[in-house]
């Protein structure tokens, strides 16, 4: 199992871990608890399409913000 986890999130060198991977499975995990949270508790369902366009503009943007500042010298 631990072979699959490290096989799944990291680049095709399976030493670095790659960010969008990482990412997008987190935002699935809290997708999936939000609807959990907000149907058990609150009672009112959670639209997962909104949700989807938030997290695919933040994705975005974080993408763009790392494109444009590639070139400054980062911590690796």
């Amino acid at each position: 199992m631990r072979n699959f986890l490290i096989h799944l999130f990291t680049e095709s060198d399976n030493e670095t871990f790659d960010v969008a991977r990482v990412l997008a499975a987190l935002a699935i995990i809290t997708g999936l608890a939000l609807a959990i949270i907000s149907v058990v508790y609150k009672n009112a369902p959670l639209n997962m399409q909104d949700y989807g366009i938030g997290i695919g503009a933040l994705f975005a943007g974080v993408g763009v913000a790392l494109g444009l500042k590639k070139d400054t010298n980062a911590i690796s």
